[in-house]
């Protein structure tokens, strides 16, 4: 809009985002069965679990004990990069066990496995673990993400959340969890439902997408004194950046001033002196 008084200013508007219907951030859940998960065997050092049913965890009972660690990861792809993450529940399913309620951790793996090359001595074909069945702090986060009883349960935390968060915004990063009795205590056995299983474990994640702005509405361009006043629309929840430049055809727009997110939607009046004989503005989100 050209505006030709004492002064000409000309009224220039961009949002350099996609127009959308609303605002409003949609909440989903998707439920996902695991992509690989097998078991690492302390008396079956190379052998092979990952076409395996039951996943066997936790150690046998003394005084012969025999120890048992489980990998499962699960394919997250269908998760938009840009969800956040508001809720995560791993529910695992017991196929057998002889051994009372144990605790169990879920700690989030730092390297790489294969499903089907996996044992206690290597996590692929040609790469060993760092010790036998992983190595804490170095293979896998030596901070559980979850504590919990296993009895048919479901782990959920905060740590959780955080684990799938990262995945989903980089998935060379993910690597699944390895479960492990907590303390490594024996007598803590169990068999869970592997993914060639009916029984098999089910991961729900919840997670809210917020659509991209919409381009304001500018409206109200007119020359006031020695200044150009307009107004656009503002987004609850959304801060903006007002810019100027006296020169088209350059990318040295400056800041004209910066307006933090309201509560609410609302108009927004801008007010600027205007010395040059042309000057162009625009609105953008940061």
């Amino acid at each position: 809009m050209r505006i030709a008084k004492r002064t000409s200013a000309i009224f220039f508007g961009v949002l350099a985002l996609a127009a959308v219907a609303t605002n409003t951030a949609h909440a989903l859940t998707a439920t996902l069965t695991p992509s690989a998960d097998t078991s690492l065997r302390d008396n079956s050092p190379d052998a092979t679990f990952g076409e395996s049913n039951p996943l066997i965890v936790g150690n046998s009972k003394e005084p012969f004990t025999v120890h048992n660690r489980g990998l499962l990861k699960f394919d997250l792809t269908s998760i938009p990069t840009n969800a956040t993450i508001t809720g995560v529940t791993l529910t695992v399913m017991i196929f057998r066990s002889n051994t009372d309620v144990s605790n169990y951790d879920l700690n989030r793996v730092l390297v790489d496995w294969n499903e089907y090359e996996a044992t206690w001595n290597n996590r692929s074909a040609s790469t060993p673990w760092l010790a036998g069945g992983g190595q804490s702090g170095s293979e896998y986060v030596s901070i559980a993400s979850v504590t919990a009883p296993v009895d048919d349960t479901i782990f959920s935390s905060a740590g959780m959340i955080s684990d799938v968060q990262l995945w989903v915004r980089n998935s060379a990063t993910n690597f699944g969890w390895i479960i492990l009795p907590t303390g490594d205590l024996a007598a803590t056995g169990k068999q869970l439902g592997s993914r060639e299983s009916e029984y098999t474990s089910a991961l729900t994640v919840k997670y809210t997408l917020t659509p991209p702005a919409i381009p304001p509405l500018l409206f109200e361009a007119a020359l006031v004194e020695n200044g150009f006043r307009f107004s656009f629309n503002a987004e609850s929840n959304r801060s903006y950046v007002v810019e100027f430049c006296d020169a088209l055809g350059t990318n040295n727009w400056n800041t004209l001033t910066n307006i933090p997110a309201q509560p609410g939607n609302g108009v927004i009046t801008i007010t600027n002196a205007v010395s040059s004989s042309e000057r162009y503005y625009r609105v953008r989100t940061p």
